[in-house]
C-alpha cells in the first residue's frame, strides 16, 4: 500500500472552508492510519474467523475475531447466529468494489450472501451442504464455495428537502461487514489475474508457497570420518576413506539440499538472476572419482571434508533462520483490499488453504532484522561454496567467485553502513597446501580459539577460505555492529591490524570457547609440525596432548632398530648393570695392571705409586694409582698409541704379553657398551665380551696345564710370571664377564620397543582409541593427533648388489609353513619352513615383497610388505595386515609427511613410565649463513598511506626482498611472533622499519629499511650572461636518488651527471625562464623538475661607488604610539627614549650611537615634546616628524657622516609618515646593511570627556625585518620597495602587486568585547591591533580580548593587516559604542 493522500490543509482564521478541505483532510487522516496497520502491524486474520458447518450442513457459523485487509480496513465479527440462509449478491455501485469483476468489466463474478433468515427475500435459500460443496448444483452454483467477509460500503444521501430549508446535507458513508460465499474457481482465476498484474501479490502469494517449501527444505548432518570402520592401514587407504564418505551421493544430498534453497528463497535475495549452487558440489567429482590421489593434492582429502562438513553447518544455520521468517515488507493494497477469506467447503470438510492468514510487518517479531540476517547467511553460503582456495588435480577447474564479490561486498557496505576493509592487511596468506618436496613455502601453524557445537558463526574462520570475501559474512550480528574483524581464525592478523585478542588470542581468557582450532600441519614434515605444535603448547600454557602417529605397519620399511626409544625404567636397570659389570672388571684390570714386570727371580724394583690412570675403567676405582716398573705403567706411558684395533707393543716385553692384551681388551670394551640401553648395540657388545671371554678361558686352560710357582723354590717353568696368580686373575675375569642379565635385559628393551612403535602406529591406535575423529582440532583436555605418511618405498635411497634376507612368517604367536615369498616384479622367491622362517636373496634395496599364505593352513592372505636394509630379523605377522597387494603410492608425499589430523576428546597419552622415541633421522649438512637483503627498485616518496609491512607516513619505495642461504622456507616475522612467507613480489616499505627474516632452521637476519634520498635538484650560484648577452648558463646540483643522473640541455642535446657534482646548463635564451627534467637510474617515474627563473643579460655599468651595486630597501613598520583618535582624547607625560640605534655595514662594521650621542638624544627628544604640552591629535603628527628630524641628526653625526658613502648619500633615512594609513615609521637603507634601533615609549591616555586614564608603556625594537615586541616574532614590515640610488631617475619598485581587504567584526557587548578580523583570501596574514581606551590597547593576532572601563561612550579600534612574503598590507577601523 503506497500512500496517494500526500498533503491535507492547514485551517486559517476567517478561512472560507469547502467540502474538498474537509474531505482532503479525513481522507489523508484515514489513510495513515490505514498504512499504520498495513506497514507497522501487518495483514490478514489475527484472530478467530473460524467457520464451522452443523452436522446437518445447514448452517454456518463464524467466530469472533478480526483482521486486517491489505487496504488497511479493520474486520471485527462480533455475531453468534448460525447463517442458515443465501441469495445473491450485488456489489453497491455508489462505493464500487472491483475485486471481483470479471474480466472484460461487464458485472462481477457470482457472489451469495450469507443471512441470518430469508428477510422477505424471495431470492433467499436454506444453506446445504451440497451447494456449499457444489455438488449436483445447477449452472452457475457448482464447485466448492469459499467463504470471505466483506467490508462492503455504501453512501447514503443527506439532503432532505423541507418546506423552509434546501440546503445540502452531504452524505454518509455507512460500513458493514457481511459474509459472502463465491465459487473456489473464480477466486482462483482473480488471484491468477492479480498476480500476473501486480507483483505485490504475486510476493504475497509465493510468500505462502515458499513457506511450505522452506518448511520442507531438508535437513542435513554432517558425515562423520570412517563410519563404518574400515580400519585404514596405510595412507591411501586413509584417503580412500575419505573418498568413500565424498561420494557422489554425499555430493549431491548436499547439492540437493542447497538448490532447493535457493528455490525457496529466492524471492527473499535480491541480486541472484541465477543458482549461484548451480553444479557447484556435484562438479567436485575429482573428489570420488580418483583424480585427486594422482599427486600431493590428496593432502587436500581432509580439508575438503572438512569444507563439506562447514557448508553443511551454514546451510542449516540459513535453513533454521528460514523455517522462523514469515513477513511482509510493505503489502500491496491490492490484495485483497476489502474483504477477507476465511475458509473454503469440501466434501472432505473446511480448509485453510485460502484462508488469508496473519503475515506481520517485518518490524514485528524481530522479523526486519530476521530478514537481513538470513539475507546475510544466504551470501556466506554462497561465499562458502563459491569461494574455497583448496587445491584441485591437474584438469580440474578451480572454484570461482565471479561476480559474486560485487553483489555481496555492496550488500555488507550497505549492512555496515561502512568501508569493508576491517583493518585488512594487504599481505596475501600462503594458502595452497606444501608437501615436503613441492618446494613450496610452509605456512606457520596456528591454534585459534572456537567453539564446537555451536553455530557455525561462532566459531573460527578456517585457513582455506578467502578472508576478504568471507569475514564480513561470517558473522552477521558483528558485521551488523562494525565488528567483523574481531571474527577469529587462522588469517585474523590480515584482517584486523589492532586489536591484539584478535591477532594473539590464545594469550587471553578462552572461555566460553572449548575448542582449538589447530592448521598448518598438513603437508610439513612430522617432526616439524610435533615440535612447533608443542611449543605452542608449552608457551601458551594450552590444556592438551599431541601425538604423531604413522601409516603402514612394522613390515613395511620402518626398521624397528633404527628408532631407539628410551624407557626410564629399564634405562636406570641398565645403568646399574653396566655400572657393576665395569665395576667389577675394573677390580680385574687393576691385577693386570699391577702385575710386576721382572727381568729375573727377584729382580723386580720397588714398586710405588705413579699417577692417576687415564683409562676411564680404572678411574672407577677412587683413589688408584699405578705402579712403578708394572705392565700398568707401559700401558699409561703410551696411552695414546694404543688404537681399539691393537695396543701398542713397540719395546714391551713379550714375556706380559698377555697381560697388556687382556688389559688392552678391558680398557676398550666399555666403548663396546653404550652409556644408554637406547644406544646399545647389543650384538656388538656380546661379540667382544664373548671374545674377550674365550680368549681368557684358552689362557686359564694354557695356565692350568703348567701351574708352578716361580717364587717359592719350586719347579720353575716360568721364573717371571708367578702363573697361579695369573690363573687366579683369569677365573676372576671369567667370573666378572656374565651376560645373563644384559641380555634378558635387552630382549625386554626390544619387546617394549616394538610394542610401543606399534602403538605408534595409525592402525593400533584407532583400534585402542575408536573415538578418533575429526574437526581440525582438538577439545580443551583432549589430545591432538598428527598422522604422518610411514608407509611406501622411500624416494632416492636405492642401492644395487646382494642382500640376504632373513625372516619368520608369524600369525599372532604361530609360526607358519610353506609361505610363499617372492619379490614384486621378480621371479626369484622362497617358502618358509616348518616355522615359518625364511631366506632370500634380492638384487636391489629397498625391496617389495609378496607374501602368500597356503589356503589349507590359514585360507589365502596376501601382504605386500616393504624392506629397506638387509641386517635385521624380518618379522612378518599376517594377523596385523600390511600393505595391501598391488597398492600403488601417492606419488609427490614423503615418508614423514603429515597427511591428516585427528582428536581425542580426552587427553590419552604421556601416563606411566617416561618414553621418549627418537625416530632415525638422515645426517643433516650444515645450513649455509642465512643472507638476506634489500634491494631498493624505484624512487622513493613522501607518503600518508599506509604500507603492507607498517603503519602509516613518511618516505616509502618499492623494495625487492633477496633470501639466499640457510634452510628453505623462508618467512618474515614481526615483533609479535607472528610469520608470513617471503614475498616473491616487490613491496613498497617505509624508510625505518624494522623486520626479521627467519628461515626454516631457525636462523634468523634482522634488517632495517634504508632508502635513497628522494631526488631532487637545486640552483647552485648565479647565472652567467654569455658575451654576446643573447644566452646566459647556470649552475645546479643533483642530489638523491641513484646515480647516474641524465638531462637534456636547452639545444636538446642529453648530458650526464654524478652525485653531488656541480652541473651547468648552458643556452637559455636571455630574458626567458627553462625547465629541466631530471632522471636517475630509475628512469621516468622517478624525474624530478628544476625551474631556471628568467634572467636578462644586460651590459654591466660603471661602478656608481655606493654599497649593494647602488640597490636600497624602503620599508615602513607602525609607529610607537598611533594619533589620538577623538578630539577629547590627549596623551600627557609623553615620553619616547632612545634606547640603542646602529648601522652594520656590508663589511661588518657597525656604526651606532654611543651612550653620551644616546644622552644628548634623549634630552633634545624630551625637550621637543615637554615644550607642546600633552599631543592631541590635532598636533601629533607634527610634532612626531620634529621627533623623528632630532633623532636624524644625530643618526647624521653618528653614523651618515661616518659611513662616508659616495657623494655624501646617507646610509640611513628615518622618518615618520601618517597620511594613508597608520602611523609609521619609514626606514631606508642599503640592501646589503642591516640597522636596529630600539624606543622606549612611555604615556597616559586622558579623555577629557569621560576622565578615562590608562597609563601605556612599550619598548619597540625597529629592523629591515620590522617590529618586534619583547620577545615576540618581529611584526613584518610593510610597503617595501626595491630603490635603484645609482639611477637618480630610477623608480622605486614595489614589492606588493596584490591588494587586499580587511574588516573588524565586533562580538561581544557591554564593557567586554572581542576583536576579530575576516577578508585577505588565504594568505597568512599578520596583525597589529591599536585599541585606545582599552585594556589591553594593543595586541597582535587574527583574534584579541578587550576590556572597556566607561560605558555611554564611542571608541575607537584599529588593525593593521600584513602579508609576511610580500609586504601588502591593509587596514580597518571599526567604531564601538560602549
Amino acid at each position: 500500500m503506497q500512500p496517494i493522500h500526500t498533503t491535507y490543509p492547514q485551517f486559517a482564521p476567517n478561512q472560507i472552508l469547502s467540502s474538498s478541505h474537509l474531505n482532503q483532510l479525513y481522507d489523508y487522516l484515514g489513510e495513515q492510519g490505514r498504512l499504520t496497520r498495513t506497514h507497522l502491524i501487518g495483514i490478514g486474520i489475527v484472530c478467530g474467523l473460524e467457520a464451522t458447518l452443523n452436522q446437518a450442513g445447514s448452517g454456518i457459523t463464524i467466530s469472533r475475531g478480526c483482521g486486517v485487509t491489505s487496504a488497511g480496513h479493520l474486520i471485527i465479527w462480533d455475531e453468534d447466529e448460525p447463517l442458515e440462509f443465501f441469495a445473491p449478491y450485488t456489489m453497491p455501485e455508489d462505493i464500487d468494489y472491483t475485486f471481483f469483476d470479471l474480466p472484460d468489466g461487464d458485472g462481477t463474478y457470482p457472489l451469495w450472501e450469507l443471512t441470518t433468515d430469508r428477510n422477505d427475500n424471495a431470492a433467499a435459500r436454506a444453506v446445504s451442504r451440497d451447494f456449499l460443496t457444489g455438488t449436483n448444483q445447477s449452472e452457475g452454483e457448482g464447485d466448492e464455495k469459499v467463504l470471505l467477509l466483506l467490508f462492503e460500503c455504501r453512501a447514503v444521501d443527506n439532503r432532505n428537502c423541507t418546506p423552509n430549508n434546501c440546503d445540502d446535507k452531504g452524505r454518509t458513508v455507512e460500513t458493514i461487514v457481511k459474509p459472502l460465499l463465491i465459487r473456489r474457481q473464480d477466486l482462483v482465476e482473480i488471484r491468477r489475474v492479480l498476480a500476473t498484474d501486480v507483483p505485490g501479490a504475486a510476493t504475497y502469494y509465493s510468500l505462502f508457497d515458499n513457506r511450505a517449501d522452506r518448511l520442507a527444505l531438508p535437513t542435513l548432518r554432517a558425515a562423520r570420518f570412517n563410519v563404518p570402520n574400515t580400519h585404514p592401514l596405510t595412507t591411501r587407504q586413509l584417503f580412500e576413506t575419505y573418498r568413500a564418505t565424498l561420494s557422489g551421493t554425499y555430493l549431491s544430498r548436499i547439492q540437493t539440499a542447497l538448490d532447493q534453497s535457493y528455490t525457496s528463497l529466492a524471492p527473499l535475495f535480491p541480486g541472484y538472476a541465477a543458482n549461484p549452487f548451480s553444479a557447484r558440489l556435484t562438479g567436485l567429482t575429482f573428489l570420488h572419482d580418483g583424480r585427486l590421489l594422482q599427486g600431493a593434492e590428496a593432502l587436500a582429502y581432509q580439508y575438503y571434508f572438512d569444507h563439506l562438513a562447514t557448508i553443511v553447518h551454514a546451510y542449516e544455520e540459513l535453513r533454521e533462520g528460514a523455517e522462523d521468517l514469515f513477513s511482509l515488507c510493505c503489502p500491496d493494497d491490492r490484495i485483497f483490499p476489502r474483504h477477507l477469506v476465511l475458509n473454503h467447503f469440501t466434501t472432505n470438510g473446511l480448509s485453510d488453504e485460502m484462508r488469508h492468514v496473519w503475515v506481520s510487518s517485518p518490524v514485528q517479531n524481530q522479523q526486519a532484522e530476521s530478514r537481513q540476517r538470513l539475507v546475510s547467511l544466504f551470501d556466506r553460503l554462497v561465499a562458502l561454496v563459491l569461494g574455497t582456495q583448496l587445491p584441485v588435480p591437474a584438469g580440474a577447474s578451480p572454484p570461482t567467485v565471479g561476480n559474486l564479490s560485487g553483489i555481496v561486498m555492496n550488500r555488507v557496505r550497505r549492512l555496515r553502513g561502512v568501508g569493508t576493509s576491517n583493518n585488512r592487511l594487504e599481505n596475501p596468506a600462503e594458502l595452497p597446501l606444501a608437501s615436503t618436496n613441492t618446494g613450496n613455502v610452509r605456512r606457520p601453524i596456528r591454534i585459534t580459539p572456537s567453539f564446537l557445537g555451536r553455530p557455525l558463526s561462532r566459531k573460527a574462520i578456517p585457513f582455506y577460505y578467502d578472508p576478504q570475501a568471507l569475514v564480513n559474512l561470517w558473522n552477521y550480528h558483528l558485521t551488523r555492529k562494525g565488528r567483523a574483524g574481531e571474527n577469529l581464525g587462522y588469517h585474523a592478523v590480515q584482517w584486523n591490524a589492532t586489536d591484539d585478542f584478535v591477532r594473539r588470542p590464545l594469550i587471553y581468557d578462552l572461555e566460553p570457547r572449548q575448542f582449538l582450532r589447530i592448521e598448518g600441519a598438513v603437508g610439513q614434515a612430522y617432526q616439524t609440525a610435533l615440535a612447533e605444535i608443542r611449543q605452542q603448547i608449552r608457551t601458551y600454557r594450552l590444556p592438551i596432548d599431541v601425538v604423531a602417529l604413522r601409516t603402514g605397519d612394522l613390515a613395511d620399511d620402518m626398521v624397528i632398530e633404527d628408532y631407539r626409544l628410551h624407557f626410564s625404567d629399564l634405562e636406570a636397570q641398565y645403568g646399574t648393570l653396566r655400572a657393576g659389570l665395569f665395576g667389577r672388571l675394573a677390580e680385574v684390570a687393576v691385577r693386570f695392571y699391577d702385575t710386576r714386570m721382572l727381568t729375573g727371580k727377584r729382580s723386580a724394583q720397588p714398586a710405588y705409586p705413579l699417577g692417576q690412570p687415564r683409562a676411564a675403567l680404572l678411574r672407577r676405582l677412587p683413589g688408584y694409582q699405578y705402579l712403578k716398573g708394572t705392565v700398568g705403567e707401559f700401558f699409561e706411558a703410551n696411552f695414546d698409541r694404543h688404537t681399539s684395533a691393537g695396543p701398542f707393543t713397540t719395546g714391551f716385553d713379550g714375556t706380559y704379553l698377555v697381560h697388556l692384551l687382556i688389559v688392552h681388551r678391558l680398557v676398550f670394551l666399555e666403548n663396546h657398551f653404550a652409556s644408554l640401553l637406547r644406544d646399545l648395540n647389543f650384538t656388538e657388545a656380546e661379540s667382544a665380551l664373548t671374545e674377550l671371554m674365550s680368549w681368557t678361558r684358552a689362557w686359564a686352560r694354557l695356565g692350568a696345564a703348567t701351574l708352578n710357582d716361580a717364587q717359592t723354590g719350586g719347579a720353575a717353568t716360568n721364573n717371571r710370571i708367578d702363573l697361579e696368580e695369573f690363573s687366579d686373575q683369569l677365573d676372576e675375569l671369567i667370573t666378572a664377564g656374565e651376560l645373563d642379565a644384559f641380555r634378558a635385559l635387552y630382549d625386554s628393551y626390544q619387546r617394549r620397543r616394538e610394542e610401543v612403535l606399534r602403538r605408534q602406529l595409525f592402525a593400533r591406535f584407532q583400534e585402542d582409541h575408536p573415538g578418533l575423529q575429526f574437526k581440525a582440532g582438538t577439545e580443551l583436555g583432549g589430545t591432538f593427533v598428527l598422522v604422518y605418511h610411514g608407509g611406501g618405498t622411500p624416494a632416492g635411497q636405492g642401492r644395487t648388489g646382494r642382500f640376504r634376507l632373513v625372516g619368520q612368517v608369524v600369525l599372532g604367536d604361530r609360526g607358519l609353513p610353506g609361505v610363499v615369498i617372492t619379490q614384486v616384479n621378480s621371479v626369484s622367491g622362497t617358502l618358509t619352513d616348518q616355522d615359518g622362517r625364511f631366506s632370500l636373496y634380492v638384487d636391489t634395496l629397498p625391496v617389495q615383497l609378496r607374501v602368500q599364505s597356503t589356503p589349507l593352513i590359514i585360507g589365502t592372505i596376501e601382504r605386500i610388505v616393504t624392506v629397506s636394509q638387509e641386517d635385521p630379523f624380518l618379522l612378518i605377522d599376517l594377523g596385523e595386515g600390511g600393505t595391501p597387494p598391488n597398492e600403488v603410492p601417492i606419488p609427490g608425499i614423503d615418508n614423514g609427511t603429515v597427511i591428516a589430523d585427528f582428536y581425542l576428546p580426552y587427553r590419552c597419552c604421556g601416563r606411566g613410565a617416561p618414553i621418549h622415541i627418537f625416530p632415525p633421522q638422515e645426517p643433516e649438512e650444515p645450513a649455509e649463513p642465512l643472507v638476506a637483503t634489500l634491494e631498493q627498485e624505484g624512487c622513493t616518496r613522501m607518503t600518508g598511506g599506509a604500507t603492507r609491512l607498517s603503519a602509516a607516513g613518511g618516505f616509502q619505495a618499492p623494495m625487492r626482498l633477496r633470501v639466499s642461504g640457510g634452510t628453505p622456507p623462508y618467512f618474515l616475522q614481526d615483533a609479535n611472533g607472528n610469520r608470513q612467507p617471503v614475498p616473491e613480489e616487490t613491496l613498497m616499505l617505509r624508510a625505518g622499519l624494522s623486520f626479521t627474516v627467519v628461515d626454516d632452521g631457525g636462523q634468523q637476519v634482522s634488517l632495517t629499511v634504508a632508502l635513497l634520498p628522494p631526488l631532487r635538484a637545486q640552483l647552485a650560484g648565479a647565472p652567467t650572461c654569455t658575451d654576446d648577452l643573447q644566452t646566459f648558463s647556470q649552475d645546479f646540483i643533483i642530489e638523491g636518488g641513484r646515480p647516474p643522473y641524465t638531462f637534456r640541455q636547452p639545444d636538446g642535446s642529453s648530458a650526464t651527471a654524478e652525485q653531488g657534482e656541480v652541473v651547468t646548463v648552458s643556452g637559455i635564451a636571455s630574458g626567458e625562464s627553462f625547465t629541466l627534467n631530471v632522471q636517475d637510474a630509475f628512469g621516468e617515474e622517478c624525474a624530478t623538475t628544476l625551474d631556471f627563473p628568467a634572467h636578462t643579460c644586460v651590459a654591466d655599468e660603471p661602478d656608481c661607488g655606493l654599497p649593494c651595486d647602488g640597490i636600497a630597501v624602503r620599508a615602513s613598520a607602525p609607529l610607537w604610539a598611533q594619533l589620538p583618535a577623538r578630539d577629547t582624547l590627549r596623551y600627557e607625560n609623553f615620553r619616547l627614549t632612545v634606547r640603542g640605534l646602529q648601522l652594520t655595514l656590508d663589511d661588518g662594521t657597525t656604526l651606532s650611537l654611543g651612550r653620551q650621542e644616546l644622552a644628548t638624544l634623549n634630552r633634545n627628544l624630551r625637550t621637543e615634546i615637554d615644550g607642546g604640552g600633552a599631543l592631541t591629535n590635532v598636533d601629533y603628527a607634527n610634532r612626531m616628524r620634529e621627533c623623528m628630524k632630532i633623532i636624524m641628526e644625530s643618526t647624521d653625526a653618528a653614523i651618515n657622516q661616518p659611513a662616508g658613502l659616495a657623494n655624501g648619500e646617507p646610509a640611513l633615512r628615518l622618518d615618520s609618515r601618517t597620511e594613508d594609513g597608520p602611523d609609521r615609521l619609514t626606514f631606508q637603507t642599503f640592501a646589503c646593511f642591516t640597522f636596529e634601533m630600539v624606543v622606549n615609549v612611555r604615556y597616559t591616555e586622558v579623555d577629557r570627556t569621560t576622565d578615562f586614564n590608562r597609563d601605556r608603556e612599550r619598548t619597540l625594537s625597529y629592523s629591515q625585518d620590522g617590529v618586534r615586541e619583547s620577545d615576540n616574532a618581529p611584526f613584518p614590515s610593510f610597503e617595501r620597495f626595491r630603490i635603484d640610488r645609482c639611477d637618480p631617475n630610477a623608480q622605486p619598485e614595489p614589492e606588493c602587486r596584490d591588494l587586499f581587504e580587511v574588516r573588524i567584526q565586533v562580538e561581544g557587548d557591554g564593557m567586554s568585547r572581542s576583536l576579530g578580523t575576516e577578508g585577505g583570501g588565504n594568505r597568512e596574514l599578520r596583525f597589529w591591533w591599536d585599541a585606545q581606551m582599552a585594556d589591553p590597547g594593543f595586541g597582535e593576532g587574527r583574534k584579541i580580548e578587550v576590556t572597556y572601563s566607561r560605558d555611554g561612550t564611542e571608541v575607537i579600534a584599529a588593525v593593521l593587516a600584513v602579508d609576511p612574503d610580500t609586504g601588502c598590507s591593509a587596514t580597518a577601523i571599526a567604531r564601538i559604542n560602549v
